[in-house]
């Protein structure tokens, strides 16, 4: 009796053990998912007005940009004007005749809130002139989108977002010049200013972003990440479990009792 008493335990270790080492190629598998998560990376292009004269001169930094940030992760690119809408989208005669802000900052508030990734990283090309066909330019109003900078506040906190404003250079008229006011309703720790230039300094910023949260995932070139670390991970897994239950096995077995045979005792 007390060796049988003996083996329940032993077999009750190892099953607790088996169960041990598959929690912990779980945890793994996890962050190694966790990992390699991908990207959301948006673009908010302003094209209306002379605009397009400012972006021919940096076509070459946002086709850099494209190559590399699409070669791990999901790149999303929307026009604005006096709407936000994608390059498919059916727009009216004055839609490149100007720009609104606002509604920029409530597309970009959803866009960030609805993407199924946890990292995303948002680039805003614009002169940051908020016009408009009847008053012509005019500041944007920071106090009516209180609601939206508090919505920012909060996704920004419970996923890994960076905002870039990318500054085209502005015109002569400032009247209507609202980048402050932009500013004022991002949250101040996610949000970065860079003015662009036709020169490799522009490639420079925007590969450096795309490094950055490379590494932060642990993503390098030329290295399949989804698969690698996860198939070493889950093998690590299986062997630690197999020479733990061999190590049990063999402890079981040496501890057990040689039986008792009364024949042999009495021969000799």
């Amino acid at each position: 009796m007390p060796c049988q008493k003996k083996k329940i335990v032993m077999l009750r270790n190892l099953r607790l053990l088996f169960c041990l080492s598959l929690l912990c190629v779980t945890g793994f598998c996890q962050y190694a998912a966790a990992q390699v998560e991908k990207v959301d990376y948006l673009w908010l292009v302003d094209v209306s007005g002379e605009r397009n004269i400012y972006l021919e001169g940096i076509q070459h930094a946002i086709d850099t940009f494209y190559v590399e940030a699409s070669k791990h992760d999901a790149l999303h690119v929307y026009n604005f004007a006096k709407t936000v809408a994608t390059k498919d989208d059916v727009v009216d005669a004055d839609f490149y005749q100007y720009s609104d802000l606002g509604c920029m900052l409530v597309a970009l508030d959803s866009l960030i809130k609805h993407s199924n990734s946890r990292y995303v990283r948002a680039f805003v090309l614009s002169d940051f002139f908020n016009e408009d066909p009847q008053g012509g330019d005019s500041r944007l109003n920071p106090a009516g989108y209180a609601a939206i900078r508090h919505d920012l506040d909060a996704v920004c906190r419970t996923k890994n977002v960076e905002i870039n404003l990318l500054i085209l250079p502005p015109s002569s008229n400032y009247s209507g010049y609202s980048l402050e006011e932009v500013k004022s309703l991002l949250p101040y720790d996610y949000t970065e200013t860079f003015g662009v230039s036709p020169d490799h300094r522009t490639v420079d910023y925007l590969m450096q972003k795309v490094e950055a949260v490379n590494q932060l995932r642990g993503v390098h070139d030329d290295v399949v990440e989804p698969s690698s670390p996860l198939a070493t991970y889950i093998i690590l897994g299986v062997f630690m479990a197999t020479l733990i239950g061999v190590a049990v096995y063999l402890k079981m077995k040496k501890s057990s009792p040689v039986p008792y045979n009364g024949d042999e005792r009495k021969s000799s």
